[in-house]
C-alpha cells in the first residue's frame, strides 16, 4: 500500500469513528432524557404515597419489585452486553431513585471479619444510601427498632453458637426484624441477608427461611429426613440447641399454610413450633463464563 493509499484509509477510518462517536453521544442524550423521565415518574409515585402531614412513609425498599425488574432485564439481555454491567448500573439506578422517595439508611454487620459485606451492601443499595457499620446483630436490631425505615445487612453465616441471629428473627416479637432479601441478588453465592420489619412480599420466585423447635433433642439429619418424607423442596441449614433453621423453595410465610402443616406432621410437632425467619427473592444465578446473552 502506498503512502497516499494509507492516508486515504486513515481518513476513512477517522471519519467512520467520528460518525460512530456522534451516534454514541446521541444515545447518551436519549439515555439521560429517559432517566430524567424515570425520575419524574418516581416523583409522581412519591406524591401518591405522601401522608396527610406532607411527609412520606419511612422505607421505600421493595425487594420483590426490584427483583422483578432485574429478572426482566436479565431475560431481555443480549450480546454484546454482559449482564454484570447491566446489574451494576441498575442497582445504582434503583438505589438512587429509591433514595429520592425517602432516605435509605442501612446498618451493616462488620464484626467477626466481615470486611466484604459493606462493599456488597453499597453495591446493592447504591451510592445514595447511608451505610453505618455495626459490630453485632443486636446493634443492628436496635437501629431498626429505633430508626423507622432502617435496613440491616448481616452475613450469611448461620453460626454454631447457642443463639445465632436467625433465632432472634424467629422470636415472634412484634418488632423483631426478618429476612427480606439476599445479597448479592446476582451471583452464585449468597453472602448476606437484608433484614427489616417491612411486610414480606412475593416476587414469583422466592425462598423462605423457617425456624422450628421440636421441643426435644434430635440431630439435624432427622430434620432433613422429615423434609424428604413430606416431599418438601428444601434443606436443613443449621442447628442451635434444639432449634433448627431450614430453607424452603417458594414463598411459604403463612403460618397456616400447607407446607407448615406437612412439616409439622412429618416431625410430629405442633405447627406453632414453626416460625418464619423471613423470605427473599431467589437471586439470579450467574457465572463469568455464562452471562445471560442471546
Amino acid at each position: 500500500m502506498t503512502e497516499q493509499q494509507q492516508n486515504a484509509t486513515d481518513e476513512r477510518r477517522a471519519a467512520d469513528l467520528a460518525g460512530v462517536r456522534v451516534e454514541i453521544d446521541a444515545v447518551d442524550d436519549r439515555i439521560h432524557a429517559l432517566l430524567i423521565r424515570r425520575a419524574e415518574l418516581v416523583e409522581h409515585v412519591a406524591a401518591t404515597k405522601r401522608l396527610p402531614d406532607g411527609t412520606l412513609p419511612k422505607g421505600a425498599y421493595r425487594p420483590a419489585r426490584e427483583a422483578s425488574i432485574l429478572r426482566r432485564l436479565h431475560t431481555q439481555n443480549r450480546k454484546p452486553m454482559p449482564f454484570g454491567m447491566i446489574f451494576t448500573l441498575w442497582r445504582q439506578i434503583i438505589g438512587g431513585f429509591t433514595a429520592m422517595q425517602t432516605p435509605v439508611t442501612v446498618s451493616v454487620m462488620t464484626g467477626g471479619g466481615q470486611t466484604g459485606l459493606t462493599a456488597t451492601a453499597r453495591e446493592h443499595f447504591g451510592a445514595q444510601a447511608h451505610l453505618t457499620q455495626r459490630d453485632s446483630f443486636d446493634q443492628i436490631s436496635d437501629d431498626i427498632r429505633s430508626q423507622a425505615g432502617t435496613l440491616g445487612v448481616i452475613p450469611a453465616d448461620f453460626g454454631n453458637t447457642a443463639q445465632p441471629w436467625w433465632t432472634a428473627c424467629a422470636a415472634g416479637l412484634p418488632d423483631a426484624p426478618h429476612v427480606v432479601a439476599a445479597v448479592p441478588v446476582y451471583g452464585d453465592r449468597i453472602t448476606g441477608y437484608c433484614i427489616s420489619t417491612t411486610p414480606l412480599e412475593e416476587s414469583g420466585h422466592d425462598e423462605t427461611l423457617l425456624a422450628l423447635n421440636p421441643g426435644k433433642a434430635m440431630p439435624l439429619s432427622a430434620v432433613t429426613d422429615a423434609l424428604r418424607r413430606a416431599h418438601i423442596d428444601g434443606a436443613a441449614l443449621a442447628q442451635a440447641d434444639n432449634e433448627f433453621l431450614i430453607r424452603l423453595n417458594g414463598f411459604h410465610v403463612a403460618p397456616d399454610g400447607p407446607i407448615h402443616q406437612n412439616l409439622a406432621d412429618a416431625l410430629d410437632i405442633a405447627p406453632s413450633r414453626i416460625r418464619v425467619v423471613g423470605a427473599y427473592p431467589t437471586p439470579i444465578r450467574s457465572s463469568f463464563e455464562s452471562e445471560s446473552t442471546k
